[in-house]
């Protein structure tokens, strides 16, 4: 059985009343109807899209620990699209699942590793708006026992994921959900929906914050999130329309400005550029920059590996909670943020303007898988006394 598709006639013109009234309905698939510069230079363009999130987030100042004197961050608060649909894999999906339902397809298939963001908000997505979510999870184990139910991994199986244990090696990622849909279609003749790791390629890139995009196209999962240096004040950064913004985007690239500074937590520097340029290939765009010049791919900040976390590392972000009030995961923003710190303070010549904005990318239940019950453990302890007795003054802490 098909999703139950709601067509929405008023196509895109009712989009801010849908948000406004508080009528998302994640059923209903809208057109796309894209800025006309995007018609007129892009050659793929996504049809339709869904309404999953919250995409009004804020910026605010950000007091990062460790930032020199001299330099002011912002953080944008992409991680507040929703919680368990959050970031910019959410804003992908928004495209991606709307391009699985207009071809009618009844499941999706994805892949990603055990605390997989990528796969617990396809997951949730997939259930929003009526498919049934399988995800392929590489793993070092087949045993189903091994596998702990937190974290992402508790979302997945919270809302009914059919899960399958592969291998860690990343190379038959596609020949494995080609097989998946193949076996699904034969055995309950399902129509199935496969997105690539982190959902990045032409139709998932589209949906970034509006006033990072084009900024952000092409983004890969290895190298988020976004670090963006602006010398302007961020209430004036969103120009008129995309079209200026574009204009301005490639007229300080000219200038010698790194719009932006992308921290590797995955693969390479080489790796990112050329799957940047994959994209903006596959979509038909044209510039007269390459990618290598479209963004600084920062390297040095994979510490002990993809998703494994260095005291170090928990620390800062532990200090970053407590200081500030932003939860960073231990995957992507966290290390992200670690970097820039350590990028502000060797290399602050990097940065053309004193102003940083910080693409918060989500990830919050990355946090939830014990990782942090070392860094917490005596320190969490210590702020926790017994005041049964009212008779009794606590000990203030």
């Amino acid at each position: 059985m098909t999703a139950n598709i709601k067509w929405n006639q008023r196509g895109e013109d009712s989009e801010k009343d849908s948000y406004s009234k508080g009528s998302l309905d994640p059923s209903k698939l809208f057109p796309y109807n894209p800025p006309e510069w995007v018609v007129k230079r892009l050659t793929t363009i996504p049809k339709f899209r869904v309404k999953l999130i919250q995409p009004f987030t804020p910026i605010y100042k950000w007091n990062l620990p460790g930032v020199p004197t001299g330099f002011d961050v912002s953080i944008k608060r992409d991680d507040m699209t929703g919680i368990t649909l959050s970031g910019n894999k959410a804003r992908k999906l928004e495209f991606l699942l709307g391009d699985a339902i207009h071809k009618e397809c009844n499941a999706v298939i994805t892949v990603g590793d055990v605390q997989s963001n990528h796969c617990r908000t396809t997951a949730v997505a997939a259930r929003q708006v009526g498919l049934e979510p399988h995800l392929l999870i590489r793993s070092s184990s087949e045993n189903p026992e091994q596998i702990p139910s937190e974290g992402n991994m508790f979302i997945d199986m919270l809302v009914g994921s059919s899960l399958y244990l592969v291998p860690l090696k990343p190379f038959q990622n596609q020949q494995r959900m080609e097989k998946l849909a193949e076996c699904l279609r034969k055995s309950r003749n399902l129509k199935c929906y496969t997105v690539k790791p982190g959902g990045s390629n032409a139709i998932g890139l589209y949906r970034l914050p509006d006033e990072l995009w084009p900024l952000g196209w092409g983004l890969s999962p290895c190298c988020l999130p976004l670090v963006l240096p602006q010398t302007k004040p961020f209430s004036n950064y969103r120009p008129q329309n995309t079209q200026q913004l574009l204009a301005n985007a490639l007229k300080k690239i000219q200038q010698g400005y790194s719009l932006v500074h992308a921290f590797v937590i995955r693969n390479d520097k080489v790796h990112v550029i050329n799957h940047v340029t994959e994209i903006l290939e596959e979509i038909g765009l044209d510039l007269e920059v390459k990618a290598e010049e479209l963004i600084d791919v920062v390297e040095g900040s994979i510490g002990l590996g993809y998703a494994k976390s260095t005291p170090e590392e928990l620390e800062f972000i532990t200090n970053v909670s407590m200081k500030t009030g932003v939860i960073l995961d231990p995957t992507y923003t966290g290390k992200a943020a670690f970097g820039l710190v350590e990028h502000i303070n060797t290399n602050p010549s990097a940065f053309k303007g004193k102003r940083i904005l910080f693409v918060h990318t989500g990830g919050f239940f990355g946090c939830v898988n014990g990782k942090f019950k070392s860094v917490l453990g005596e320190t969490a302890v210590n702020r926790i006394q017994g005041w049964m007795d009212m008779n009794v003054e606590p000990v203030v802490l």
